[in-house]
């Protein structure tokens, strides 16, 4: 009797046939082949076992470190030195960034150091120098070891980019006066800090030495983040768009408040989740692609199709596109916002993570502030931040997608790997 059912709606309506092979074919054919070798999809962590993309991660790690060490010998440091310099004398700069590094020589790769803020420094390095959208712009390594000639990378970048150290020297434009923060005492190495609280206090004596270049904004970056290509076009447009001239960051008196933008969240939570945010955005996703199934059949049809098939057709499409959606990853559908700085999502910001964020120079004083007086040994900076934006009632925000890629596959606050599949990626 079940079997003569079908059959009977079936041949009633062969445009189920039609829907019902469209499925089969997207959800058990295609979508696998496509998708089993994309991190964040559904079946990238199913299909590959964890030591396989520890290695593959390794690998690139090691090709992205040559690349880099490439292409600084392509450069005269002493021309690129001078570059930052000049384009720091006598003239307010609309852009500092500042690389914050820390020695990273217990850390390896198959017996290889990872090379992080190499890799970090050379291709923001030539980003700048291929840059448009901000006219001034001036880099530097801040290196915050107690033991600044430890830390291979750093040293090894002096040669091509302007640096300080926290317990060391710097080679800083003579207008450039930073004295007042080794008199505060910011040299003292002997000062029992817990780990937390130094990366806060490290982080601080970064961005004040920033402050020092009276720039308009500042973008700190920790030593293993990697900027996509789009980085400094995306960046002018949503300064201009969504701080510059956007009302709804100005309070009672007219002050513009904002306290930084997060250029960088861990993807890992970035997929679809029971937020109203996210589900709003996934049967977004269903709305938009349905009308192509619709439209598809109009072309391919020599009847005109019933309201109703309309109808069967819209439905059909909108669960489809929204399994679609869930096994490709809501991470890779976002890459496809890199069409447009227009499509970036500009949201409030989620409490965690600095490795990319940028500061208008105004916050820079209260910031540090609150970070070196906040008296908590266990808790991480980016938590801080986050208290002080909440105590001070001053919003800061969260672009998407990413603007930087995380190489740090191996964190310098902890012993052992992260998830290797965030670290799979060919800029």
């Amino acid at each position: 009797m079940f079997r003569s059912l079908l059959r009977t709606v079936f041949c009633w309506n062969p445009h189920l046939w039609k829907i019902l092979l469209l499925t089969v074919t997207a959800l058990f054919a295609l979508l696998p082949y496509a998708t089993y070798n994309l991190p964040y999809s559904l079946l990238y962590n199913k299909v590959h076992k964890s030591e396989t993309l520890i290695q593959i991660a390794s690998n690139l790690n090691e090709q992205r470190l040559q690349s880099a060490k490439k292409y600084f010998e392509s450069l005269d440091g002493t021309a690129s030195l001078q570059l930052y310099n000049s384009s720091a004398e006598n003239h307010q700069l609309d852009l500092v960034i500042c690389i914050v590094t820390n020695d990273r020589s217990g850390i390896q790769f198959g017996g290889i150091q990872p090379g992080y803020a190499v890799q970090a420094a050379a291709r923001v390095d030539e980003l700048i120098k291929q840059d448009m959208f901000f006219r001034r712009k001036f880099l530097v390594i801040c290196s915050v070891d107690k033991l600044p000639q430890n830390n291979i990378d750093a040293t090894f970048l002096k040669e091509y980019i302007p640096h300080v150290e926290r317990f060391g020297s710097s080679n800083l434009p003579s207008n450039i006066n930073i004295s007042h923060l080794y008199a505060s005492g910011s040299r003292d190495s002997t000062i029992p800090y817990s780990i937390y609280t130094k990366e806060s206090i490290d982080y601080a004596f970064c961005l004040n030495v920033t402050y020092a270049f009276d720039s308009k904004f500042v973008l700190m970056l920790e030593d293993d983040v990697i900027p996509h290509n789009d980085l400094f076009h995306v960046l002018r447009f949503n300064i201009d768009r969504n701080i510059l001239h956007s009302s709804h960051l100005l309070d009672e008196s007219g002050i513009r408040k904002l306290a930084f933008i997060k250029l960088f969240y861990p993807e890992r939570w970035q997929g679809y989740a029971f937020e109203f945010d996210r589900i709003v955005e996934l049967l977004s996703v269903g709305a938009v692609g349905s009308p192509i199934l619709i439209i598809f059949q109009i072309l391919l049809s020599k009847e005109k199709l019933k309201y109703s098939l309309l109808l069967l057709y819209f439905a059909s499409g909108f669960i489809l596109m929204i399994l679609v959606a869930s096994i490709v990853g809501r991470q890779n559908i976002n890459e496809l916002r890199r069409v447009s700085p227009q499509l970036f999502i500009f949201r409030d910001t989620p409490g965690c993570c600095t490795p990319a964020v940028l500061y208008p120079s105004s916050i820079i004083p209260k910031l540090t502030g609150y970070l070196t007086a906040f008296q908590d040994n266990n808790v991480h900076k980016d938590i801080i931040i986050n208290k002080f934006i909440q105590s001070n009632n001053i919003p800061g925000f969260l672009l998407e997608p990413n603007l930087f890629k995380h190489i740090g596959m191996f964190t310098s606050l902890k012993q052992g790997y992260k998830d290797p599949a965030e670290f799979i990626f060919h800029l």
